[in-house]
């Protein structure tokens, strides 16, 4: 293995053009508010996915205790084993005008929950980004003369 011999550049191979420094200077210090602001919004998001699930689940137990209590003119129950309850309960939500509202609120939220983690996911990857060049440039100015770089 050489060693590298040649002469370290010039100090000013090291310079940061001033907008590139301000730029990342800037996304430093706003990058992390907006994470924050989004995992709070995941927070909400969640939240209202479980509020959705819950009213999925409570729709569903409703028409399913009223498929259990049902009786024939004859006060027998209609629906007399498992499969012929959920074939009801499938016929029944096939019928729900509530039960389609609750999918769609369930399609929505969950969407929302996805694409806002996405952006989470995003805005944590550019700020490590971020940090990764801005340690890159404090390193590499120690190599050459010291320049007041602040990052």
């Amino acid at each position: 293995m050489r060693l590298n011999t040649e002469p370290l550049p010039p100090k000013e191979a090291f310079k940061l053009d001033e907008k590139f420094k301000l730029d990342l200077e800037y996304d430093l210090m706003r990058l992390p508010d907006e994470i924050n602001q989004l995992r709070v919004e995941v927070l909400k998001q969640s939240i209202e996915l479980e509020n959705a699930k819950k009213s999925e689940r409570n729709h569903r137990l409703d028409i399913m205790s009223e498929i259990t209590k049902a009786k024939g003119e004859d006060g027998k129950t209609l629906f007399t084993n498992d499969t012929l309850r959920e074939a009801e309960l499938r016929v029944r939500l096939s019928k729900s005008l509530e039960w389609d509202r609750i999918q769609d609120k369930l399609q929505t939220e969950d969407f929302k929950l996805g694409e806002t983690k996405i952006q989470l996911e995003w805005a944590c990857d550019s700020f490590a980004g971020r940090k990764a060049v801005a340690r890159m440039f404090e390193v590499r100015t120690e190599c050459a003369p010291r320049q007041n770089i602040e990052v």
